[in-house]
């Protein structure tokens, strides 16, 4: 008798690789493609499974739609890096050795104002003389931080020569090249008949009824989406579901890929509530867990890029949690009118800067979100927007709750509307560093300007 507890709470070592069956998302196939430090080594890590993967039809077609956005990425953060980089190693003027404009700004900055006044002149002429005596003295610690300058370049230009900057030499042609190498010696699927089609879509209807997983949060936020499959567009929030569907499919058409298996491995970074349990991405959801069990007689485990890179050996630990750490904590970093804010690892937290910024520099009563309310009119019975707010102030101190229980979608559509609202047309003034957080953002703007 199977052990689905202990099969369930088992974490993914590299002794199950040859026991198991993979399936890569989307998000994960492009991955090489968006991680610039450890592309190279994820193709690696794909190339220690290939001759137990399989890939979705619907998961070709994704990595099809965001490739050319992911590489235009890569080589805009590649090109950034390299010109920071640059700009280090080009600086030389590392302090400002004009001492007497800075003691002129700080200390005789308002005197000239006086010169033309009759009963100040007296003054201004004291106050002249004793600048000019004291500019004669301080004029020698102008060499002497000239000396300071050349003594922190040199201790700069010392450290540089040891640095191993994390920038990957490897064009983003070459790791095109091997992905599509890779994807030749996998399992592919092919794109779906239309009885296949719309039996899928009949299923995914009755399952997304029943908030069965995976993809029933997607019907929000990719409701006006589509994908383009088995010859028609179709819905996008049927995508997560259809890829479940397929991969299962595939095992139950096709036993004998699985014989000698144990575990269906799921490569995702998914970690939405329709996939995964309270976040943890390699906790797959318990309708998921019996589905497959039931279906195809596989334990199903989900796991994360750098689940897959630990267990098959291509990377030191150190780099694969420096690249677990960039794609979590950079996800929802911003810049707002030429101000970045970084270290935003929470929608909410990102909203709520951008509402508080916004709002304490207008009046409130002005708005018209459904998300933002006075103050006072918390304590009157509100939706469930507001199970959790932040409180901001306007320009009159006057106090507002803005509601952040809303799915992503929802909250950047309301951004648009503040935005938008203060000034027309300066939505783009909000920039996401994450190229697919942007990639929703500009879809949003599209939207909500027709």
């Amino acid at each position: 008798m199977l052990n689905i507890i202990k099969e369930y709470n088992k974490d993914f070592t590299t002794e199950m690789i040859k026991e198991s069956f993979f399936v890569i998302d989307n998000n994960c196939l492009l991955f090489p493609l968006k991680d610039y430090v450890l592309g190279e080594k994820i193709v690696d890590s794909f190339d220690k499974i290939k001759k137990d993967v399989y890939i979705p039809y619907v998961t070709q077609i994704e990595y099809l739609e965001n490739e050319l956005n992911i590489i235009n990425a890569r080589n805009e953060k590649v090109e950034k890096a390299r010109e920071i980089i640059k700009n280090i190693e080009n600086s030389n003027k590392l302090l400002e050795t004009s001492i007497k404009n800075i003691v002129n700004n700080n200390l005789f900055s308002d005197i000239n104002k006086y010169k033309k006044v009759d009963d100040m002149k007296t003054m201004y002429n004291q106050i002249s003389k004793f600048k000019e005596d004291y500019f004669e003295r301080i004029n020698k610690y102008t060499e002497e931080l000239k000396v300071i300058n050349n003594k922190l370049i040199d201790e700069k230009n010392k450290l540089l020569k040891k640095v191993d900057w994390k920038i990957s030499t490897t064009s983003v042609d070459e790791i095109k090249r091997v992905i599509e190498k890779f994807l030749d010696e996998v399992k592919l699927g092919s794109d779906y008949t239309d009885n296949t089609l719309s039996r899928y879509i009949e299923r995914i209807d009755a399952r997304y009824k029943l908030k069965i997983s995976p993809g029933y949060e997607d019907i929000v936020e990719k409701s006006k989406e589509t994908i383009f499959l088995g010859g028609k567009s179709v819905p996008r929030f049927y995508s997560d579901a259809i890829f479940w569907l397929d991969a299962l499919d595939y095992i139950k058409c096709n036993p004998n890929v699985v014989k000698d298996k144990k575990y269906l491995i799921v490569i995702s970074n998914e970690g939405k509530p329709d996939w995964v349990l309270e976040g943890n991405k390699t906790k797959i959801n318990l309708d998921m867990y019996s589905e497959c069990c039931r279906e195809t007689g596989l334990i199903v485990k989900k796991i994360d890029i750098w689940t897959l890179l630990k267990a098959t050996g291509v990377a030191d630990g150190s780099s694969i949690e420096t690249s677990r750490k960039n794609y979590d904590n950079e996800k929802y970093d911003f810049s707002l009118y030429g101000q970045n804010y970084v270290g935003i690892t929470q929608q909410a937290k990102m909203m709520g800067i951008v509402f508080e910024k916004i709002i304490s520099k207008i009046d409130g009563s002005d708005i018209s979100i459904p998300c933002v309310l006075p103050f006072e009119d918390s304590l009157k019975e509100i939706n469930t927007t507001f199970d959790r707010y932040i409180i901001v102030t306007d320009k009159l101190g006057k106090e507002f709750i803005v509601g952040t229980s809303l799915n992503f979608t929802q909250k950047l559509r309301y951004i648009f509307d503040l935005l938008d609202g203060r000034v027309e047309k300066s939505a783009g003034q909000l920039r996401f560093i994450d190229s697919e957080v942007q990639s929703d953002w500009e879809k949003i703007c599209s939207q909500r300007k027709k």
